[in-house]
């Protein structure tokens, strides 16, 4: 589930300036492992260009607004009281942007009082709500988000004259100070007027009485839910903004179109099956143009959803229930927050997803294993009313590797001008457009990244995935890119515990028109503007012969090889692969034996016997391959497999 952010487009404006927040400077580092614990003991990892809540078992509520530099906060219902800085993920994953400049003040002769009073649904003030406030005439003018924290319920501002819209966010509780329901009330179109010494506009909790549900064809309950829009002024400029919840009632006030700007309004119900071995779920939205409507509640035929059948393998070591989260893409209404508020995805195993078409039918899938140790991402999903499809999550063995993506993403190893991006996700299954992160703290696993620019060391980091360099020559140069991952630490893992890669690529400054990266697309780093190049970094993409636990019991193993380069709409180098090897260790590294590799242009496939007797281990691989152009892979991982009945 998703919420929406505040996001500004060529504005310079300060938001929740109260909390007196400077947003942290970029980091050049991408750290590792990724997931980032919140000051509430909330869980967050990046999920694609944004970012994941970690399902709790204990649900909950959160807001999520992007600040005007661009920065990202996720904060929780349970922050009250809380300085916002502490749940800046952007920052807290070392994407975090300058913060932006104060734009020029008013002179206060030119700035009017305006009060906002809330009353909860007592009708007295109300305890750790929120309030959202935007100049619907430009956003430039006023844009804030704050915590209500006065004692009446009031919070007081003053603001340029014109046309105003508001939101609050309140959350209830019962008597004995149990959490039960989130309710947002927006007011679309309201003044503040040059001619009167001051304004006050009265938000009342009572208003939200449209709850969002949904009827599904077979039995299900919500385990996530979220409504939220995206609000444009009168000069087109976009801010967003929203609540999710996980298996709360959430409530919303109907709105009719604004009449200064517009409103695109989103909402989203997720389910999970009433019986916890029937292995299904839905993920439903819909979208309005005109305002909120009335009707909150999903009502779905099952010949309008697409079904999809998600296959999940699953390490030995870690199996249980993991979560699949899906999110509706919306280019109007950009969803920065994946949500899901418990794990229901049952590894190895499989799983159905009856997934909503009436939205545009695109879809933003990501799966958290068992424990939340692995978190993989893919591509965008299309889908269509009636259509079946498959996808496969997991399948060993696991190392990292580069993407070749089919639908817009962002874009891991690319440069311009003088700044160039190396980052190489750390985690890769068999499915070319799947890469991902480890879901524990970066502390658990130990990874050694170096770069080097020729024979010189540019970079030199533990624990993180990548870096950009912002001193790049204008002149062509060979690039070498080394991590080790070491899992060992896991306890979940007993398979790909270790991995060593090595990749080598040439950059040539100058951009070839086969290697732009397609404008539907964009860099990770925002260091790095349009147009980008994408770099002819090689990938490997492995499917072995194994299980559902990615074990085998085959007297003979196979492998199936796919060799090409990093890609992203067809974006990226074409140079043909010019020689691929393959060996295997049965001693963890020390010695190394040589396959023979059979195939051509970039699809292979090689077989070995596997080891037998109780106490036998898989043997490690190592993949070395090249293209006609120098550039350069090698990598080994130890481990890859299981062998049955071994211990």
């Amino acid at each position: 589930m998703l919420l929406a952010g505040v996001t500004i487009a060529g504005t310079v404006i300060a938001v929740n300036p109260a909390a007196g927040h400077s947003a942290s400077a970029p980091s050049p580092e991408k750290p590792g492992g990724g997931v980032m614990t919140l000051a509430t003991g909330d869980r967050v990892a990046p999920a694609g260009g944004g970012f994941a809540v970690l399902p709790t078992g204990r649900g909950g509520a959160y807001i999520n607004y992007r600040d005007a530099a661009g920065d990202q906060y996720i904060v929780p219902r349970t922050a009250r009281g809380t300085d916002p800085s502490q749940f800046n993920v952007s920052a807290l994953s070392g994407q975090g942007h300058p913060a932006a400049a104060p734009r020029a003040a008013a002179a206060d002769d030119d700035l009017h009082p305006l009060t906002v009073k809330t009353n909860d649904m007592e009708g007295a003030p109300p305890v750790g709500a929120y309030v959202w406030l935007m100049n619907t005439d430009s956003v430039s003018r006023h844009l804030s988000f704050q915590e209500i924290t006065n004692d009446d319920g009031t919070v007081q501002y003053k603001v340029p004259a014109g046309n105003y819209a508001a939101s609050v966010v309140f959350f209830d509780m019962d008597a004995q100070g149990k959490y039960t329901a989130s309710r947002m009330v927006t007011i679309n179109d309201f003044v503040v007027s040059d001619d009167k010494p001051s304004t006050e506009l009265t938000i009342d909790e009572r208003k939200a009485t449209t709850l969002l549900d949904a009827k599904t064809p077979r039995a299900s309950v919500q385990d996530g839910v979220s409504a939220g829009f995206a609000r444009t002024d009168a000069k087109g400029k976009v801010a967003n903004w929203g609540i999710a919840d996980t298996s709360n009632p959430t409530y919303v006030n109907p709105q009719p179109a604004p009449k200064v700007g517009t409103m695109h309004y989103v909402a989203q119900w997720d389910g999970v099956s009433t019986n916890p071995d029937a292995g299904y779920r839905y993920d439903l939205a819909h979208d309005s143009d005109a305002g909120i409507p009335e009707n909150q509640t999903f009502s779905v035929r099952a010949k309008d959803l697409a079904t999809v059948r998600h296959k999940f393998s699953a390490d030995p070591a870690n199996q249980g229930l993991g979560a699949l989260m899906s999110v509706s893409v919306d280019p109007t209404y950009p969803f920065p927050l994946a949500f899901n508020g418990s794990p229901d995805a049952r590894m190895p195993g499989t799983l159905t997803d009856y997934l909503s078409t009436g939205n545009g039918g695109e879809w933003q899938q990501m799966v958290l294993t068992p424990g939340n140790t692995v978190a993989t991402y893919a591509d965008t999903l299309a889908v269509e009313p009636g259509r079946k499809y498959t996808a496969t999550w997991g399948h060993g063995p696991l190392a990292p590797n580069l993407p070749q993506s089919t639908a817009p993403t962002v874009c891991t190893m690319c440069a311009t001008g003088s700044v160039l991006q190396a980052e190489l996700p750390i985690y890769a299954d068999s499915e070319p457009d799947h890469h991902g992160d480890f879901g524990t703290p970066k502390t658990a696993a130990t990874s050694h990244y170096v770069l080097y620019r020729g024979d010189t060391v540019v970079a030199d980091k533990k624990n993180v995935k990548g870096v950009t360099l912002t001193d790049v020559p204008q002149q062509p140069g060979d690039y070498r890119l080394v991590m080790d991952v070491d899992n060992t630490a896991l306890p979940k893992f007993s398979q790909s515990t270790r991995t060593h890669t090595d990749l080598t690529f040439h950059h040539t400054p100058a951009i070839d028109p086969a290697s732009k990266l397609p404008g539907t697309y964009r860099c990770t780093d925002k260091a790095l503007t349009t147009p980008c190049q994408v770099l002819p970094v090689l990938s490997l993409h492995y499917d072995l012969a194994t299980d559902a636990t990615n074990t085998s019991g085959a007297r003979v193993q196979t492998l199936k090889l796919s060799v090409g380069h990093q890609s992203y709409g067809g974006a990226g180098s074409k140079s043909p692969i010019r020689k691929v090897t393959l060996a295997l260790s049965y001693d963890d590294g020390k010695t190394w034996k040589q396959v023979p590799v059979t195939g051509h242009a970039g699809q292979y496939v090689a077989a070995w016997p596997n080891p037998r007797g109780h106490n036998a281990t898989a043997p490690s691989l190592k993949v070395a391959a090249a293209d006609a152009d120098g550039n350069k892979i090698t990598q080994t991982v130890t481990r890859p497999y299981s062998l049955r009945g071994a211990k």
